[in-house]
């Protein structure tokens, strides 16, 4: 027979699923509603809704009402208050109840709106519990017949009814919490107005259809109304034995025959007003509805438990949400005892699940069934073999005598059914078994459509999760001998394994972001999408691709090929890119598809994966195979070659329905993009002409212009394009001249007075205008590229000079001067000049020639030759007759100056003169211009504005710009004396400065500029320009003002400026040099103007300016592709400045280390290398020693570079909060996937020791193995890790737990020692692993085996493999509890995992409010918060006679445990040596020595502690309270007691000794008088103090030498006995202090003022601690510390003031003692332990032996798993001896001596690895310990930053504003910030907090001075360093006499006289 408790799949109790707010289960699940608390058990927002069916959390209503029958039975919100609608009452209103803290019942109507309280329709009304937090279905609840309730429902008595006024208005009678009323009007039963007239009838037995009858024709108490409801919903069987389904819903209703109903049990809606039907072999009948309890008598039977129908198995009540295995029942609806029944509960039936037919194992039974009728046989047993170290793991089957099948099973052979538990796929027939799948071949399988996910060496059943119907996911088939390599699992259809009819890439749903499948016809293999690229897909149906897969922002989509995709193009990212580079869909005879297709050069495709307008608009292809995205970064107008169209944005879209122009170029970028500037890159020019094809026909050629003509008209907007070094640049429009531009004869473009410029069409080979030929348009060049410089029938075109020729031309009836060359003919635009013409319309060259002169000026020139002296303003004939005249024949010549040379003023009156001084000067008028004229002869300026003046007054040094056009520049300098002295300049290309400012003269300082001779001013020049000026290299010129506001104030030259580079003031010059570069040459400091070289980004240049200017300043300069411009540092924070930034002059780096202070940093490897821009927002790559700004697209992890944060902060990361790059420290020990996708091999993978150090790491190319464990490969076609046992792992999000077998498998992480093998806790993410710190915190299980992984938050993800052992295991950061059996020869050890937050009858340790331990069986009484015990043993009641023992492993009612923060472990039971039964009394356990038996002595009194030596069972109120338990040795010999509270603590407990009761002192010895009337003498040393004879009738005084008197001892202490207990009164004390019989007590005798104080030798005071016994009080003279319990509430408390030992009690009191003078222990700003005197040597795993004492309070350490040893500071230190306290679990606590310390450690640094958790020595440190790296303390939780720092002996931090105690081998750090960086150094010296005292720290520590201890005043007795004491101030002699006090931050020195006055200090300054 087999037994029923074991056939139950899975064991769960009760019909309802619980769900609460957390997610979790509750075991409360009467219909009501529970208030939910949060983990403090404050009130929740949410409600627990619970009704028949289930429970959900709900939130607390916002308002609602109760005023109408929909409203009963919910929750609504009455003000502030959640009411239930209750009642409905007679005169239409309705009542509420809401929460009470008051238990009582009220009565709530039958709700038939609702959904809680409705779910028995035959009654009216039900009981409720109400408690302040649940409102309740009580169904132990019921009344007497007719009682009554009040008109809030609360019940009432009739009598109580009778007499108010405030009655229902009904009577009640209840039972089991259901009741039925009348009303007291009538007396009449009451309807719940559910009673329906529906009746089922089969009218057509094959239809099975179904007829409603009216009122008519008969009743069925089975639904409200007329016709049937929902509620009639469920199985209902007919008057004709016919079973039939009814069901009703918003789609309508339906009624169905069920002809050959299955065996079980049906039911409908109305369970509780119809029976239940049960069905035996097609044959159903009606039967009772058991009102009962489950029991074996009720075993496969329904009961009704009131609300709900509960199947039995036994005593259990069952959901069967999964198939049962039950053995047959008579009388039930499984009744064959011979068989089992699979089965399984529906909506309204339990009933054998017909599907289940073949073999089927079952824990430990095999069955084989046929439709869910089943017999058992002989257990097949499959045996899967693991251990054989990761090679191929086999398996073994006997007694199998099925056929061949393939099974998914776990290592003990049983089926897994569900995806949460790991098995092996294997095949099985009689005689072999083979496992299909190697689990440590990572990937996914399938098998007849079950897919199967094996990762990190465990094998899965796998079922895809979808979003939306229809979805499709892929999956690489790993299995090696499936041909069809690609895994399709559609939402509907299933899995199934395909084969690819054309290559084609698939979406890896197996892989978050960029995986891929990629499949040939024959293969596949994972694979990596690439950002920005498409690829072909979904080709399995056809030989051709319907849909694309597009990659974009680490994600890929699919894109279907459809009508709106026609035409559209992607980049090609597939294996045939280099080849097709495009992706494009088309349509093919009426098929739409995408395929791939070859590119075209310098053809534009509008791209369909665009970001934006501007960001990658087009894909340009330079070649047939070679295409990329572009952006549009100026004009946004792109050139088409191919189409000869312009694409342009048209609102939405491109389009390109502009044609290219014709015999003009279009200037674009490399992407075809219109340059509207000449900056950035160089251009290149589109050019579209006319050709002729054939004989007629003409077409359009447009072609990228290879070789370049000089000049072009510019297509884009008719300006003018002109090439320099076959380099095209657009001639900006100030620069265009009208006239012609000449690349030969018959290429010339024009260009008009409006600067708009065309192909010149000549129509004519002559210069006469002849109107058949030419029109009325005169063309000054001929068809044959001549020039006309004369017009009429005579004149001849001439050749074009080769040299710059000036003619005065007409053209189209206006003269102008003409610049003629062969490559221009331009107008030279006059303002006001003179000329003088020769006959061929030339400047005449020659002087004394006659010419015609002409007066030009803006409207051109005129012929004049009117009688005069003009200058010649002709600047190359000027040199050879500088003046033009004009005699009274109108015949003017060219002539010299000759000796009339010089400028005079003369009656106002400007002349040329051969002197000026003479009284009558030879002299002539020339015609004046306004502006300055030299005058040679005084070396002084002439100033002309319509008159003419001597400006010598205002002459000021600098450059004047001069009208006489030979000699433009005029320099003065100061002469002799104070004299100025102005000459002609020689005129060098460059600025000047022209005279200083003064004031009043409207800031006006200018700059003349020269170039090639000519000079103009620049007005409000400001920055820097070249300097013209022989000796000097360059200007600075700076004003006051913005924009037009701006005025020059002064303008500086440097002759020998900084070298390097500065903004130039030109602006923005055509040219692009936006840059001046002053270099070092042999001749001097050279200044040039350059072009900085930028295609894209920013560069940065070293600004030499501030250097130069001797002044702080932005020391950098950056530049774009068309502007420089000083950098605006614009950053706030620490460090915000210290960046980098490409260097544009070599394209390195520069690093700023503050705004004001850069230097070049010179890249030395080629290995590339990463770095942060100054802002964040770019990435800096340098590779090759070139480096570049870029926005990276790869959102990731990158190594970083900088050797100046790299140390400390080795990763660059994007910043979560803002978006922008920084350096980060790493995520600790594991590794990152370097985000540059172009990264080489040795580059791939970022390996990381700690946070602080990282590298790059090899990627492989093999298999995993053992041999590569811990390494990453790109086997597998896609990079996956090796884990520590060689398995390859996915990368995809998840938390593995991975074996290592080495040091450093994974970074930095060592093995456990003593351990062979660790086991680390892996957090796998898409793009790293790393050590998973925080995601467990105590024991895992992984769901089966007999091991428990321990990975404790100390351990930091570091884990140990431990064997089961019976108890429970935890875990707190998920708040998971284990239940655990250790293995035995009943079966293998197992876990299962603990949902119970109550104490019940499953667990002993529950989640309630944290993880918590019951103490006694079965109760919520009193939990404890596991993580608080501090015991290592405790005891728990956990089981009662004659019901199960709840503790794993127990068969005891009491057991004892090892309890630690982790787990709660079976330690033994707890048996009664006795056969006496002392149920409610006390029992003493006696023993006899000699035959080593126990016997018990009932109902004995516990008096002393030698009552317990043997055994002891303390009862109070019915309840064991306490257990002692003798502890025997191998021998049998009772060598000690435990004392075992239970629900509390074992103590071990020495046994006591003989009670003494009194003392007696006979013949001077102190003689002990015990119980049994038996005298001794006390054994020596006899403490000093007082000893007392029987009830105190005498009292004896002793000696420390122990000789005793009697007499009086301590006369202030006030002494009694009570009970024959002593009692003594202390000075301070309000109550006397009474003594125990059971333990001595411990006092601290005080003294009320300091004159009074005990003092010893030392003249210090002190105090004395005395014990206090029954019979007793005695002092020591012992050097100890002593921690006292107090009960300040109760002072009665026997255990008040007791000295703790291994007791669980709270430090009360605390006293340290020295030779016997103690000072009490108190609370300690900074953190100070202490030894446990008591305890020492006697503690298991060191408990309660250190004591650790702050600010809050003083409390024992505990040493658990957490804490297994610890150095720390001994604060009740007395010398080197004893400083330091070490506590190791295993040998317990103890003070030891320190030798010389010399300050903090240095950290463990290796190849650049820093570890601040181990010394360089190799000791470890602990999370509050520090060490030095590079000078600079490192450890606790937060940084250094400025300030003074102390460290105590074991380099824990100290708050040196808080000492008051000595601290020796105490160290000082000063730590300051250098340059941005802190440096620290160890110093010595004084602390001073405040005047109470000082402390004086050397090499051996600091040493606390209290202020009265110092006596000296004045520093000739201390000397220089020395502290005195100035009236109650503190200070310092500095020598002199001088002294300080309240400095801060100062430096101060003086002369050392005497070795040591100030702290370490010898002789000398």
């Amino acid at each position: 027979m087999v037994n029923l408790k074991y056939l139950v799949l899975p064991l769960l109790v009760g019909l309802l699923k619980v769900v609460k707010a957390t997610g979790e289960e509750d075991t409360k699940t009467y219909p009501g509603y529970y208030k939910i608390k949060d983990n403090e058990g404050n009130p929740s927002d949410k409600i627990r809704q619970c009704t028949a069916k289930e429970c959900t959390v709900i939130d607390i209503p916002k308002g609602g009402e109760c005023s109408s029958e929909e409203d009963l039975g919910k929750l609504y919100l009455d003000g502030e208050e959640v009411k239930l609608c209750a009642t409905k009452l007679t005169d239409d209103t309705y009542s509420s109840i809401g929460f009470s803290d008051k238990e009582e019942n009220y009565v709530v109507m039958h709700a038939t709106e609702g959904d809680v309280f409705n779910f028995d329709r035959s009654k009216t009304f039900y009981l409720v519990k109400v408690t302040a937090d649940a409102i309740y279905y009580d169904v132990t609840a019921e009344t007497p017949k007719d009682y009554c309730a009040d008109t809030d429902g609360k019940l009432i008595s009739r009598k109580e009814d009778f007499c108010s006024s405030k009655g229902s208005g009904r009577y009640y009678t209840c039972k089991n919490g259901k009741c039925d009323s009348k009303l007291q009007t009538d007396y009449q039963d009451e309807s719940n107005g559910e009673i329906n007239d529906c009746i089922l009838e089969v009218t057509d037995e094959e239809e099975g259809t179904l007829e409603v009858r009216d009122e008519e024709k008969g009743t069925c108490g089975v639904v409200h109304g007329k016709t049937c409801g929902s509620s009639n919903n469920g199985y209902h069987l007919l008057e004709s034995g016919d079973l039939v389904l009814y069901n009703k819903d918003n789609e309508g209703e339906s009624c169905t025959v069920i002809s050959s109903p299955v065996d079980g049990y049906y039911w409908n809606d109305y369970q509780y007003n119809e029976n239940v039907i049960m069905c035996v072999g097609s044959k159903c009948s009606e039967i009772d509805i058991l009102d009962a309890e489950c029991t074996d008598k009720t075993t496969n039977k329904l009961v009704d438990s009131h609300y709900k129908l509960d199947f039995c198995l036994g005593s259990n009540k069952e959901e069967l949400n999964m198939i049962t295995y039950v053995q047959g029942v008579e009388e039930s609806a499984f009744s064959d005892t011979e068989k089992n029944y699979a089965i399984k509960r529906y909506d309204y039936s339990i009933t054998v699940d017909v599907e289940v037919t073949g073999d089927q194992i079952v824990g430990e039974v095999s069955y084989t069934c046929e439709k869910g009728i089943c017999s058992t046989k002989k257990k097949t047993i499959i045996t899967i073999d693991v251990n054989n170290n990761n090679n191929d793991i086999s398996c073994k089957i006997e007694n199998y005598e099925g056929v061949e099948a393939i099974r998914f099973v776990n290592k003990e052979g049983n089926v897994v059914k569900d995806s949460e538990n790991d098995g092996y796929l294997i095949k099985i027939t009689k005689t072999s078994c083979n496992v299909l799948i190697q689990p440590k071949n990572a990937g996914y399988y399938i098998n007849d459509s079950k897919m199967f996910k094996c990762d990190a060496g465990k094998c899965y059943l796998f079922e895809p999760t979808f979003e939306n119907a229809g979805d499709i996911k892929y999956y690489l088939n790993s299995s090696s001998s499936d041909t069809n390599k690609l895994i399709k699992c559609d939402n509907g259809s299933g899995c199934e394994a395909l084969k690819v009819k054309k290559e084609s890439y698939y979406m890896d749903s197996s892989s978050d972001g960029l995986g891929l499948i990629y499949c040939t016809t024959t293969t596949c293999t994972t694979t990596s999408g690439v950002n920005r690229f498409a690829y072909l897909s979904n080709a399995y149906e056809n030989d051709y691709s319907e849909s694309i897969i597009i990659c974009n922002n680490n994600e890929c989509k699919n894109i279907d090929a459809s009508e709106e995709n026609v035409g559209k193009n992607y980049l090609n990212g597939g294996s045939n890119k280099s080849s097709y580079p495009l992706v494009v869909c088309n349509e093919e005879e009426a098929v739409k598809k995408w395929t791939v297709s070859t590119g075209k050069a310098n053809k534009l495709f509008v791209n369909a994966n665009a970001v934006s307008k501007t960001s990658k608009p087009f894909i340009l292809c330079s070649s047939k195979t070679s295409c990329s995205e572009i952006d549009a970064n100026g004009s946004g107008i792109f050139v088409d070659i191919d189409t000869k169209k312009l694409y342009k944005w048209d609102t939405e879209q491109w389009n390109n329905e502009v044609d290219l122009v014709q015999n003009a170029a279009y200037y674009v970028n490399s992407n075809f993009e219109i340059k509207l500037n000449n900056s950035g890159e160089n251009g290149k020019l589109v050019y579209c002409k006319t050709v002729k094809k054939g004989d007629a026909n003409e077409e359009k050629v447009c072609e990228v212009l290879s070789s370049l003509s000089t000049y072009y008209a510019n297509a884009y907007d008719q300006g003018l394009i002109k090439t320099v070094s076959n380099v095209p640049e657009i001639v900006p429009e100030s620069d265009i001249i009208e006239g012609y531009y000449i690349n030969s004869a018959t290429n010339i473009v024009e260009c008009d007075n409006s600067k708009k410029c065309g192909l010149y069409t000549p129509v004519s080979k002559k210069c006469k205008k002849e109107e058949e030929q030419d029109g009325d348009d005169f063309k000054l060049i001929t068809s044959e590229g001549k020039l006309c410089n004369k017009l009429g029938k005579a004149a001849s075109p001439i050749s074009l000079p080769s040299a710059n020729t000036k003619y005065m031309l007409n053209v189209n009836e206006k003269t102008n001067l003409w610049n003629v060359n062969t490559k221009s003919v331009t107008v030279i635009h006059s303002t006001n000049e003179n000329y003088l013409i020769d006959d061929d319309n030339k400047i005449q060259k020659s002087k004394n020639v006659k010419g015609t002169y002409y007066k030009c000026s803006t409207d051109g020139c005129v012929s004049k030759n009117d009688e005069g002296v003009y200058s010649n303003d002709d600047l190359a004939t000027s040199k050879v007759y500088p003046l033009i005249k004009c005699d009274s024949n109108n015949e003017c010549k060219g002539d010299t100056k000759g000796e009339m040379n010089i400028y005079c003023l003369i009656d106002n009156t400007l002349k040329l003169c051969k002197k000026c001084d003479t009284t009558t000067p030879e002299c002539m008028e020339p015609n004046t211009k306004t502006g300055f004229y030299l005058n040679k002869e005084t070396k002084s300026i002439i100033s002309c504005n319509g008159g003419c003046a001597d400006y010598s007054s205002h002459t000021k040094v600098g450059y004047y710009l001069s009208q006489d056009v030979a000699e433009p520049l005029i320099q003065c300098s100061l002469s002799v004396g104070s004299s100025i002295r102005c000459t002609n300049s020689t005129v060098n290309d460059g600025y000047y400065i022209t005279k200083p400012w003064e004031e009043g003269d409207n800031y006006k300082v200018k700059l003349i500029s020269c170039e090639s001779g000519v000079c103009t001013e620049k007005e409000k020049p400001e920055g820097w320009y070249r300097s013209g000026e022989n000796g000097k290299a360059i200007i600075y010129c700076k004003g006051e003002g913005e924009g037009d506001e701006y005025k020059t104030k002064s303008c500086i030259s440097y002759a020998i400026p900084t070298v390097g580079y500065y903004v130039n003031g030109k602006g923005d010059d055509i040219t692009g040099k936006y840059l001046i570069q002053c270099t070092k040459e042999s001749s001097g400091v050279i200044c040039k103007e350059v072009k900085p070289v930028i295609t894209s980004g920013n560069k940065y240049y070293s600004n030499a300016a501030p250097l130069t200017l001797a002044l702080s300043g932005n020391a950098l300069i950056k530049c774009s592709t068309n502007e420089c411009s000083t950098f605006d540092f614009d950053c706030t924070g620490e460090g915000c400045l210290s960046k980098y930034y490409v260097n544009g002059d070599n394209n390195q780096l520069i690093y700023c280390l503050t705004k004001n202070i850069c230097s070049a940093y010179p890249i030395i490897q080629n290995q590339k290398s990463w770095f942060v821009n100054y802002d964040g927002t770019k990435l800096i790559t340098c590779s090759n020693k070139v480096c570049s700004e870029q926005e990276s697209s790869n959102e990731g992890y990158y190594l970083n570079s900088d050797p100046l944060t790299s140390f400390n902060k080795p990763i660059i990361k994007k910043d979560d909060d803002d978006g922008k790059w920084k350096v980060s420290l790493s995520d600790g020990n594991g590794w990152y996937l370097n985000a540059d996708d172009k990264a080489i091999n040795s580059e791939v993978i970022i390996r990381c020791t700690s946070p602080y150090s990282c590298g790059y790491r090899d990627l492989k190319n093999s298999a995993c193995s053992n041999s590569i464990a811990g390494e990453f490969t790109k086997f597998y076609g896609k990079i996956k890790w090796c884990n520590g046992q060689g398995v390859a792992v996915e990368l995809s999000d998840k938390v593995v737990v991975t074996q290592y077998k080495s040091n450093n498998i994974i970074p930095g992480v060592n093995l456990p020692i003593g351990n062979s093998e660790g086991y680390a806790v892996m957090d796998v993410k898409s793009n790293s692993i790393f050590l998973k710190n925080d995601k467990y915190n105590g024991y895992y299980y992984d769901g089966n085996g007999e091991y428990i992984y321990f990975c404790p938050r100390y351990k930091k993800g570091i884990c140990t493999a431990e064997v089961l052992n019976n108890g429970y295991y935890v875990e707190y950061n998920n708040a998971n509890i284990y239940k655990c059996y250790e293995s035995n020869d009943k079966g293998k050890g197992h876990c299962d995992v603990v949902t119970s937050e109550s104490c019940d009858e499953n667990s002993n340790v529950i989640k309630s409010s944290g993880i918590e331990l019951c103490k006694y069986y079965k109760s919520d009484s009193e939990k404890l918060k596991l993580s608080e015990i501090k015991s290592n043993e405790y005891a728990l009641n956990t089981g009662k006679k004659g019901e199960d023992y709840i503790f794993p492993g127990s068969d005891s009612e009491y057991v004892r445990v090892n309890v630690e923060k982790y787990s709660v472990k079976l330690n033994e039971n707890i048996i009664n040596y006795t056969k006496c039964n002392c149920n409610n009394q006390n029992c003493k356990i006696k023993y006899d020595k000699d035959n080593k038996l126990f016997s018990c002595a009932i109902d004995n009194k516990y008096e002393y502690d030698e009552d317990t030596n043997y055994g002891f069972w303390l009862w109070d109120a019915g309840v064991v309270k306490k257990i002692f338990i003798p502890v025997q040795n191998e021998k049998g010999d009772i060598v000690s007691k435990l004392e075992c509270n239970i629900g509390g603590f074992c103590l071990k407990q020495k046994l006591a000794p003989r009670t003494r009761v009194s003392y007696e002192v006979i013949n001077g010895v102190l003689n002990a008088v015990y119980r049994d009337g038996g005298k001794s003498p006390v054994t020596p040393p006899i403490e000093k103090g007082s000893y007392f004879g029987e009830n105190g009738s005498k009292e004896y005084f002793c000696e420390t030498n122990g000789e005793c008197k009697e007499k009086e001892g301590y006369k202030d202490i006030g002494k009694s006995f009570v009970g024959g207990r002593l009692e003594i009164t202390l000075q301070g004390f309000e109550k006397p202090i009474k003594s125990s019989k059971k333990h001595s007590k411990f006092v601290m005798k005080k003294y009320s003022a300091s004159s009074l104080r005990k003092r010893d030798g030392n003249e210090e005071s002190y105090d004395e601690v005395l014990e206090l016994t029954h019979a007793s009080y005695t002092s020591s003279d012992e050097t100890r510390n002593i921690f006292i319990y107090r009960n300040e509430e109760d002072e009665d408390d026997e255990e008040n003031y007791m000295m703790i030992t291994n007791q669980d009690k709270e430090i009360g009191l605390g006293y340290t003692c020295y030779k016997g003078r103690c000072s009490e222990i108190g609370k300690s700003s900074n953190v100070r332990y202490y030894l446990n005197t008591a305890q020492i040597g006697n503690g298991i795993n060191c408990s309660n032996e250190l004591v650790k004492c702050d600010s809050e309070k003083c409390d024992f350490v505990k040493f658990d798993q957490d804490l297994t040893s610890i150095i720390v500071e001994n604060a009740a230190s007395t010398g080197t001896d004893d400083a330091i306290i070490s506590c190791n679990i295993d040998s317990g606590c103890q003070a030891v001596a320190v030798t010389a310390s010399n300050g903090l450690p240095k950290c463990k640094a290796e190849n650049g690895n820093l570890n601040i958790h181990q010394t360089e020595a190799g000791a470890e440190l602990t999370d509050d310990q520090y060490c030095l790296y590079n000078g600079i303390p490192y450890g606790g939780s937060e940084e250094l930053t400025e300030g003074i720092y102390m460290f105590d002996v074991t380099s824990r931090y100290i708050d040196h504003t808080k000492v008051k105690e000595n601290h020796i081998y105490a160290s000082l750090y000063n730590c300051k910030k250098i340059s941005n960086d802190l440096s620290c150094t160890q110093t010595y010296g004084y602390i001073i907090n405040n005047n109470d005292g000082y402390s004086i720290c050397s090499s051996t520590g600091c040493e606390y001075k209290n202020y009265n201890d110092l006596k000296a005043t004045k520093c000739e007795v201390v000397g220089n360093g020395g502290i005195i004491k100035d009236g109650q101030e503190l200070k310092i002699c500095l020598g002199d006499g001088k002294t300080i006090t309240e400095a801060k931050d100062k430096i101060y020195t003086t002369d050392i006289i005497v070795n040591g006055s100030f702290p370490e200090t010898s002789f000398g300054k």
